[in-house]
């Protein structure tokens, strides 16, 4: 029997946008995290998450917010840390990463200091 909880179903909302913004299926996700020990995690298991219904070990979060390159408290954290970022925002995110620029020296370089 599966246990559905506001929490649950707040984390697992919040993985599901994030994996469909990137155009990912739950396969594609799932094939791209590994376990701990080795192996990969179930499609089915994802799809429990997205629906609420699974509270795994953190450690499943912390391995899913990494495929998604966002922080685990953005993926687990209260609603009022949430902000929603598209897609664009995060090539801007990846570019300053791959780049080695951080990003308050983005901001000063477009306002021309």
């Amino acid at each position: 029997m599966y246990f559905r909880a506001d929490y649950t179903e707040l984390v697992g909302m919040r993985l599901r946008r994030l994996r469909q913004a990137r155009g990912c299926s739950q396969q594609q996700t799932v094939d791209r995290v590994r376990q701990p020990r080795g192996g990969k995690y179930s499609s089915a298991l994802l799809s429990r998450i997205e629906q609420g219904y699974a509270n795994p070990p953190i450690y499943v979060y912390i391995h899913l917010a990494e495929v998604f390159e966002v922080a685990p408290e953005r993926l687990l954290g209260a609603e009022d840390l949430q902000q929603p970022i598209s897609e664009a925002e995060m090539t801007v995110i990846r570019f300053l990463r791959s780049a080695g620029i951080a990003p308050h020296d983005a901001l000063a370089g477009l306002a021309g200091r």
